[in-house]
């Protein structure tokens, strides 16, 4: 049986939780269960996704004013203040 989730990886884990009262199996690999299980970030990296965006970034667009958040390493890679 193939991960539900990824499609790729043969399936590791079954588990049984309850949608809206009833009980639905999910079938995963190891991989997709760690990620699965892998806490949250609170604000995820608005160019990446992958680490904590902790860097502000405030854009003023056409009178709009537009909120990101990035990692430090995303943030070091696309600033535009270099010297």
């Amino acid at each position: 049986m193939i991960c539900e989730r990824c499609g790729k990886r043969p399936v590791t884990t079954v588990s049984t939780v309850l949608v809206e009262g009833r009980k639905v199996a999910t079938y995963l690999c190891d991989a997709c269960r760690r990620a699965a299980e892998a806490p949250a970030l609170e604000r995820p990296c608005a160019r990446c996704g992958e680490r904590e965006g902790t860097v502000k970034l405030v854009r003023l667009t056409e009178g709009r004013r537009m909120v990101s958040y990035l990692c430090e390493g995303c943030a070091r890679e696309g600033g535009r203040g270099r010297r």
